[in-house]
């Protein structure tokens, strides 16, 4: 999130080493996080003596926060620059990587926002394991010693605001369910650590396929939900819609239902939304504001065309209202399916009172997508740490959505050459049937397996 990413760099030489970069946007007066990558593509010969070198453009300096510590260089290559060199970092084989990791920072007297920066990387290797790479008194490495190389660079753009977007689910899987599977969406907003901006707003775009819910205590306004007419209820018996408790929640300013694009030649589509408006005011230099509200998926989508609502007349309930949030009379769509994705979007704006003074209109926005379930199925392991000769725990954990029942479940489960599963019997058939270290210790699944097959690479599969 946030990252400026570049393209695998252009390499020259022997070992063909490829270098890759990124740096973090950072907010004004916040340190940027930067990292840089050497790789091997299979087929290649080994690199030893891996070393980086790091220019730093004038009025940005190193921030630490890397396991080795770079020698640096003022004014190298040129004046106001700064040099970094992370010498002997490790060796290269082919299909493998080496990552670098630190932070930067940029001087606030030299940047404001809106102004942006660039970072050049090198990477070196040498075929001869007893030659490191050097450099020059200016921190240009000395030809003789690397005989592969490659170059990258990331260019960076300083922010006011800052907006992002997150939901707990595991997977980014929602089970379907406005009753029984209600999620929590959270917007975290933050100003940069130097100036204020003023009369912020939020605007947040659910697709069709996502219920607003809002905040704990906020009325069903279902009259005639289009899945089961003439009911409030979204489904005979299902009763209305309870939203349950949410911290940091805050009323909208607006809650409506709109055919829009909302991030303009973004990639989200020109479609439905549910797109809700919080007034969010003025903030000063750091602070942060937490908003959050619930949302679910619902049996059907969202549309335009309103059913009884709030005016009994089938128009949609005026946006101010908040009446279009929890409500199911313009579910007037297509019922939401298994595996459809969901990508919620939202914008932060403001006035950014500049250090140089005036005013600039700033921005920042952030997507994340979900996927809607009928069925999810969990693994979790009893200790993260596999000790040779232990035996481990396995759970799975399956749930189902609110609106589909699943019967005749299989599950194929892949267990990794290294463990074998145990039960009332040694399962080891493929390679030696007396291998004791899969002989049963009394442990046995909580359902019996319907087969077990060891396979030829030592893998074996459950069902």
């Amino acid at each position: 999130m946030g990252l400026v990413a570049t393209s695998t760099a252009a390499a020259s030489g022997t070992p063909d080493v490829q270098l890759s970069s990124s740096a973090s946007k950072p907010l004004y007066g916040e340190s940027s996080d930067v990292s840089v990558a050497a790789s091997l593509a299979n087929g290649q010969p080994k690199g030893y003596n891996l070393s980086f070198r790091v220019v730093l453009p004038a009025g940005i300096s190193y921030g630490g926060g890397s396991t080795i510590t770079p020698t640096s260089i003022s004014n190298a290559p040129t004046t106001g620059k700064t040099t970094l060199i992370f010498s002997n970092v490790s060796d290269l084989i082919a299909n493998s990587t080496q990552a670098l990791n630190f932070k930067v920072n940029h001087d606030p007297l030299v940047y404001e926002v809106g102004d942006s920066y660039q970072i050049d990387y090198q990477a070196f290797v040498n075929t001869d394991p007893r030659l490191v790479p050097s450099f020059n008194s200016l921190g240009v490495a000395n030809a003789p010693s690397y005989t592969g190389s490659a170059n990258s660079s990331t260019t960076t753009k300083i922010s006011a605001i800052k907006i992002t977007k997150s939901e707990p689910s595991r997977e980014a899987e929602l089970l379907r369910g406005v009753h029984d599977h209600q999620t929590i969406y959270t917007l975290t907003l933050r100003n940069n650590l130097i100036n204020p901006t003023k009369a912020t707003t939020i605007d947040d775009w659910l697709p069709a396929g996502l219920e607003f819910l809002s905040c704990e205590g906020t009325d069903d306004h279902t009259t005639d939900a289009p899945t089961n007419p003439g009911s409030t209820d979204e489904y005979p018996g299902s009763g209305a819609i309870d939203v349950a408790a949410v911290t940091e929640c805050h009323e909208p300013a607006l809650v409506e239902t709109v055919k829009t694009d909302p991030d303009g030649a973004g990639p989200l589509p020109d479609a439905i939304y549910t797109h809700v408006l919080w007034n969010t005011g003025d903030l000063t230099a750091g602070q942060t504001l937490t908003y959050r509200y619930r949302a679910a998926v619902p049996l059907a989508e969202n549309t335009l065309d309103w059913n009884g609502a709030s005016a009994g007349d089938g128009t949609a309930p005026d946006p101010a209202s908040n009446k279009q949030a929890v409500n199911l009379d313009n579910n007037n769509g297509p019922e939401t399916t298994d595996e459809q994705a969901l990508t919620n979007y939202a914008l932060a704006q403001g006035d950014y009172q500049g250090t140089r003074g005036g005013v600039q209109e700033v921005s920042s926005d952030h997507s994340i997508t979900r996927t809607a379930e009928d069925l999810l199925v969990w693994k979790d392991g009893s200790s993260s740490v596999l000790e040779q000769g232990a035996d481990t725990s396995w759970k799975l954990t399956f749930k189902t959505g609110e609106y589909r029942y699943s019967n005749d479940i299989t599950v194929t489960d892949t267990l990794p050459s290294g463990l074998c599963p145990l039960g009332p019997v040694n399962y080891t058939t493929g390679n030696d049937a007396s291998d004791s270290e899969c002989d049963p210790t009394g442990a046995n699944p909580d359902v019996a397996y319907t087969s077990v097959t060891e396979n030829a690479n030592g893998t074996f599969t459950i069902k």
